[in-house]
């Protein structure tokens, strides 16, 4: 197994972000691309030579907090970070438009008015569209009580978004297609 790359400095600086998985796509010219939770950046790669580092921050993208070392055994504290921290989820090669997506999970207050506490399904998220250069073309916000961000399929017709399940049928998976447009 070879090793690709360098870890972005954010994560060289000794604090804890739970967070160390990249998100990986190849392209249509077997490039990888590269993109981490806590990192604005996309890290282009042929083989294991890095070619290019792109700026591509979310608009809806906030500040990140380190998680607290002095609560990692706690697991209300991990959860209410989960919830209350932005992350960039995962980066989606359409190879059909020649796009890319970028699927970002929006910070959230942890308690609501009800006194109950949301969860990570319940945050919002939004999809950056990029172009073959990774300029952004567009970011969509998603309604979270409508769609879930865990399962975006590019297609020929479009792009498969997951649905939030039934509350009655939780058993199956159902997906709405979003065609895209050219504004």
């Amino acid at each position: 197994v070879s090793n690709i790359g360098n870890w972005p400095d954010i994560y060289m600086s000794g604090k804890d972000y739970d967070d160390v998985w990249a998100k990986r796509c190849v392209n249509n010219y077997n490039q990888s691309v590269f993109s981490f939770g806590i990192d604005d950046n996309i890290y282009v790669y042929e083989g294991m030579k890095l070619i290019n580092t792109i700026k591509a921050r979310s608009k809806y993208f906030s500040a990140i907090h380190p998680f607290p070392n002095d609560t990692i055994k706690n697991l209300v504290s991990l959860k209410k970070y989960w919830v209350t921290e932005p992350r960039y989820r995962e980066i989606i090669y359409d190879p059909y438009n020649n796009l890319y997506y970028r699927i970002v999970h929006h910070a959230l207050k942890y308690e609501k008015d009800d006194e109950t506490v949301n969860e990570v399904k319940d945050k919002p998220w939004s999809i950056m569209i990029l172009d073959s250069n990774f300029k952004v073309l567009n970011e969509i916000k998603f309604d979270s009580t409508k769609y879930l961000c865990f399962h975006i399929i590019p297609t020929s017709d479009g792009i498969l978004v997951q649905q939030v399940p039934d509350k009655k049928d939780k058993s199956i998976i159902k997906l709405c297609l979003f065609k895209l447009v050219n504004e």
